[in-house]
């Protein structure tokens, strides 16, 4: 990172960043983790550099979601949705939709994030695109956990009301669930 820094490439130098930051939550170092995103946020805000933010506002909201932040979470991730439907990339959505899906599971909102999961489903279908391995994990801890909250025949209805949806209408659901 240095070595970017010296020649002036900050994206690529915040990209390093975010490497760092999975690398020490790998390890466990889930502070560092944060403190990095948090610094990642801030300078790509000053630079006007929107790919870096949205990372750092998908790992900051699901950081928030896991410490029973719900709001927070909710906050951080419309931003990134902001950012996502601003490039037009249907695939920031759809991991956009995983992120929202993740939040209302660990906010007690299952029913909400089956309709949310259902729908990232049927995107990551019609994309034809593959999951990083990182991303199944989320989606698999989440999903498991909005399934244990609900019988079978609520998680079914929900998850089939979800593939009506479209993003636009989940996000708006997700944002409203906390009211």
């Amino acid at each position: 990172m240095q070595r970017l820094r010296e020649v002036g490439d900050e994206h690529r130098e915040l990209q390093a960043m975010r490497w760092l930051a999975w690398a020490s939550q790998e390890l466990g170092d889930a502070e560092r983790f944060r403190a990095l995103h948090e610094e990642i946020l801030q300078r790509a805000r000053a630079l006007g550099d929107v790919e870096p933010q949205w990372w750092s506002l998908s790992s900051l909201a699901s950081v928030a979601a896991r410490e029973g932040r719900h709001r927070d979470a909710l906050a951080l991730l419309e931003e990134a949705y902001g950012i996502a439907r601003e490039f037009g990339d249907p695939v920031l959505v759809d991991m956009n939709l995983i992120r929202f899906g993740e939040s209302l599971a660990f906010a007690d909102r299952p029913e909400l994030a089956a309709r949310v999961f259902s729908l990232a489903e049927a995107m990551h279908h019609e994309l034809g695109w593959t999951y990083e391995d990182w991303l199944v994990a989320v989606k698999d801890e989440a999903e498991s956990r909005a399934r244990a909250q609900l019988d079978e025949a609520a998680f079914a209805a929900a998850w089939e009301q979800g593939r009506a949806m479209t993003p636009d209408e989940a996000v708006a659901l997700a944002l409203e669930s906390l009211d």
